[in-house]
């Protein structure tokens, strides 16, 4: 895109100039700019009146995205980018007149306006651009973290798991190179669905990766693990509760689970059980805490959310912009902000403040000759005023302050949850002591679970890991993210929507034929790690799913054990099947399917996948023992 030319910029909804900007609030400690196209001329308006905005231009720009921010026509400059000089913002909400931006720094050359943004105080001194951007935060702290984890002695990450992890990597390598040339998959797909002579890991390393994985954490024991368990897991299948069990007794676990099998909620519960159990040892004599990460904002959100519904006090980390609103009051930032020791501070800094600009209008007021009378010596304007030194000594508290503040949340929260990079996050990281030399954290999470883990690259997996790991499960289905046909494709039901989910996103080709598309869930399955299988359905789910389409090797579940059932297009629920044939639910009706682009944003969806799901769900509540709730899921 660096030799795009404007008009394709532009067409292509990457960039949006000729705007004005205006200042609207604040998002804790950030400011928050709303961006606009100047009004059309002969727009006559009274003083105080609303601003008749035009209509944005086609862009790309939606919540959370990062977008730099520049003033006149002219883009970032390679030497800004290169430099780290470039302002960006995170989108905070889109509208078809505006744009909101959350900024660490206001830019110059701002109006202002009214908390709702629709009465203008004064006018834009500067237009400005806003271009898709990416910065190197991400990248400075996935190299950050791919330098502790790979140090020779390292303090951040427990030796166990940093052998799991690190010292897999070369014979895993070697596995998938052996993959390739015998004409399987290209490393950085991460497709596992291959004949097993194929992808048998490499015997030696197997045997140590299984007895290293499986090596039991000292604090607990088998009893206390099962008593832990079985209070959380009242209601839940018999392979999640295994799944459970087995990854609060070994030092790393793969959880894989096909869509709708619950992989999230399992998470949740397993994050309750890891609290229980490191209260049941007492709490803060426990080494180390919980942490709960995701790829995306969006997955750490839902994290974030059911943690909170089972009584937890979770703790979000992360730019507030990019975390859902009905979430703002579990952030760091909104805790820190709201804390009595902050809130003083912030009362002393307005103070201060406030007689710094009475002292200065005092001083404006002096009569020239009082100023500067004949024979007096020049003021050094280097000297510090009495009220700068009040100024930076306010300040100096105030940061203090939010410091201590950030790190007392931290330590009574029962768990952490942020996305994989925001495990990175700066006032996070200075909170837990991990900027020290060495990388040792005062405060240290001895769990790490990470959902999503087959979307996330192996770099960004080991920002949340560094933080003093002594426990890893990682959470995902490798299986979903293959970008290319299976060469034994999975045998299960195909359910409507039921699509690939995103593989690690890797731009760089070169980066992605080196491995980084290989996530770390799929490369230690190359290792030798076997994952632990959820089951997707129950036996009252199977038989319509399984008749509905080609031939099925469904796991389900049962109770008093699991089994393997194999069922025909003849069996039970045939009927179902015409009658959803008939009205457009094959797979093939369904890709043909018209995509529908939404009103915002840069969605699109398909109305006849959707109307076939509505046709099934009808036919599912015609037996009159479904019960479904509006708050049903999946």
């Amino acid at each position: 895109m660096t030799s795009w030319t404007q008009h394709e910029l532009s067409s292509g909804g990457y960039t949006v100039q000729g705007l004005v900007g205006a200042r609207v609030g604040r998002l804790f400690r950030e400011h928050v700019v709303r961006f606009s196209l100047p009004p059309r001329r002969g727009d006559n308006r009274s003083k105080g009146s609303p601003v008749r905005r035009p209509p944005m231009p086609y862009h790309r720009f939606t919540a959370g995205d990062i977008v730099a921010i520049t003033r006149g026509k002219s883009p970032p400059t390679q030497a800004e980018m290169d430099s780290g000089s470039v302002l960006d913002g995170v989108v905070l909400q889109r509208m078809p007149h505006f744009i909101d931006v959350v900024v660490n720094i206001a830019p110059e050359g701002l109006a202002d306006a009214t908390p709702s943004g629709r009465v203008i105080v004064g006018a834009s001194t500067a237009t400005f651009r806003l271009d898709q951007f990416v910065n190197g935060v991400s990248y400075e702290r996935m190299l950050q973290a791919l330098q502790t984890a790979t140090a020779p002695e390292t303090l951040s990450v427990c030796p166990i798991v940093r052998s799991l992890v690190v010292d897999s990597l070369f014979p895993t390598l070697d596995r998938i190179e052996q993959v390739k040339k015998a004409g399987g998959v290209q490393p950085g797909v991460g497709d596992t669905a291959l004949p097993q002579g194929v992808v048998a890991p490499d015997a030696e390393w197997a045997r140590i990766a299984l007895g290293l994985s499986r090596f039991p954490r000292p604090e607990c024991s088998r009893g206390d693990i099962a008593n832990i368990v079985a209070g959380v897991t009242a209601e839940a299948g018999l392979s999640k509760t295994r799944a459970i069990r087995q990854a609060l007794g070994s030092r790393l676990t793969l959880i894989q689970g096909p869509p709708g099998t619950g992989k999230t909620k399992t998470a949740c519960n397993l994050i309750l059980s890891a609290v229980r159990l490191r209260q049941s040892k007492g709490g803060a004599r426990w080494d180390g805490k919980v942490m709960a990460t995701a790829f995306s904002n969006v997955a750490a959100d839902n994290l974030l959310e059911g943690a909170l519904e089972l009584g937890l006090r979770a703790l979000r980390i992360g730019r507030p912009a990019t975390i859902r609103p009905t979430l703002w009051h579990a952030t760091l930032d909104a805790l820190v902000e709201n804390h009595p020791d902050v809130v003083a501070a912030k009362g002393w800094v307005k103070e201060v403040s406030q007689s710094a600009e009475s002292s200065a209008e005092s001083e404006a007021r002096r009569p020239s000759t009082s100023r500067g009378s004949a024979g007096s010596k020049p003021r050094n304007s280097s000297a510090t005023t009495p009220s700068q030194s009040a100024s930076r000594r306010a300040y100096a508290v105030l940061e203090a302050a939010q410091l201590e503040a950030a790190r007392q949340i931290i330590k009574g929260a029962d768990v952490v949850v942020c996305s994989c990079i925001g495990a990175g996050n700066d006032a996070f990281v200075r909170a837990i002591g991990g900027d020290q030399e060495g990388g040792f954290s005062s405060i240290r999470f001895s769990t790490v679970v990470i959902d999503e883990a087959t979307q996330a690259t192996e770099a960004a997996a080991l920002v949340p890991i560094i933080r003093g790991c002594q426990q890893l499960v990682l959470v995902g289905d490798q299986n979903q993210n293959s970008t290319r046909p299976p060469l034994f494709p999975p045998l299960r039901p195909r359910f409507i929507g039921d699509g690939p989910q995103l593989p690690p996103t890797v731009i760089c080709p070169e980066a992605e034929d080196g491995g980084l598309g290989t996530s770390l869930f799929s490369r230690l399955m190359h290792a030798g790690i076997k994952p632990i299988l959820l089951n997707r359905l129950i036996p009252a789910g199977f038989p319509w799913p399984a008749a509905s389409g080609p031939v099925a090797f469904v796991r389900v579940s049962e109770s008093g054990g699991e089994r393997e059932k194999r069922e025909s297009n003849a069996g039970v629920g045939g009927a179902k099947r015409g009658q959803l044939e008939s009205r457009g639910g094959t797979e093939a009706a369904v890709q043909g399917g018209s995509f529908a682009s939404a009103a915002l944003g840069t969605s699109y969806c398909n109305l006849r996948e959707a109307e076939a799901v509505a046709f099934a769900l009808e036919l599912l509540l015609r037996e009159g023992d479904v019960e479904v709730r509006f708050s049903s899921k999946g």
